[in-house]
C-alpha cells in the first residue's frame, strides 16, 4: 500500500495543540495514548458501531453530547495523559489485563449483543471513566478554543485528502 502524503503535516497540526497538554500525536488506526512516550495516537477513520455507542455512554453517565468525535477522542486521550498517574502502576496493570479480556470477547464474536456489552463494560473502566470526564469537562470549559483549532485543522484536513486523491461526499 502506498504511503499517504501530507501525513507529517497533519502530525505536525496535530502535535501542536497536544504540545500544550505535554504530550505530543502521530496518526495511527485508531486513538490511544502511549505512556511511557507521552505520545498520542489518533485516526482519521470512524467507527461508525462502537462511536455511536460511546456518543450513547457519554450522554447516559455525563450528561454531555459529543459533537465533534475527532475532537473529543483527542481530548479523551490527553485526559489519559493528564490523569494516568492518579492510578497506581498495579492498578494500570489490572485495568490492561480486562482490556485484554474484554479485546478476547470482542475477537471471539460477532454477536451485535456482545460487541454491545464488552464495549459498555470497557467505556466503564476507572481509567476510560477518568479520562471521558476530563475530555468532558474541558470540552464544556474551552468550546470556542476547540471550534477555532478544529477549523484551522478542517482545512489542513480537507488538503490532505485532495493531495491523496480521496473524494469527499459532504452533502
Amino acid at each position: 500500500m502506498a504511503e499517504l502524503k501530507g501525513v507529517k503535516k497533519l502530525d505536525k497540526k496535530v502535535s501542536k495543540f497536544t504540545e500544550k497538554f505535554g504530550c505530543t500525536a502521530e496518526m495511527g488506526s485508531e486513538f490511544c495514548y502511549w505512556k511511557g512516550e507521552d505520545l498520542i495516537n489518533y485516526s482519521l477513520l470512524v467507527g461508525l458501531a462502537s462511536d455511536g455507542l460511546w456518543r450513547e455512554y457519554v450522554l447516559k453517565n455525563f450528561n454531555y453530547k459529543i459533537e465533534n468525535i475527532f475532537m473529543f477522542s483527542l481530548l479523551h486521550e490527553i485526559g489519559h495523559h493528564l490523569t494516568m498517574d492518579n492510578f497506581s502502576k498495579k492498578m494500570r496493570n489490572a485495568e490492561a489485563k480486562k482490556v485484554e479480556k474484554i479485546e478476547e470477547k470482542l475477537n471471539e464474536s460477532d454477536s451485535e449483543i456482545v460487541f454491545r456489552n464488552s464495549n459498555l463494560e470497557y467505556f466503564d473502566l476507572p481509567m476510560e471513566r477518568v479520562a471521558t470526564k476530563w475530555a468532558v469537562n474541558f470540552s464544556k470549559k474551552h468550546r470556542r478554543f476547540l471550534k477555532r483549532f478544529w477549523k484551522s485543522f478542517q482545512k489542513d484536513l480537507y488538503a490532505f485528502y485532495a493531495l491523496n486523491g480521496i473524494k469527499l461526499n459532504l452533502s
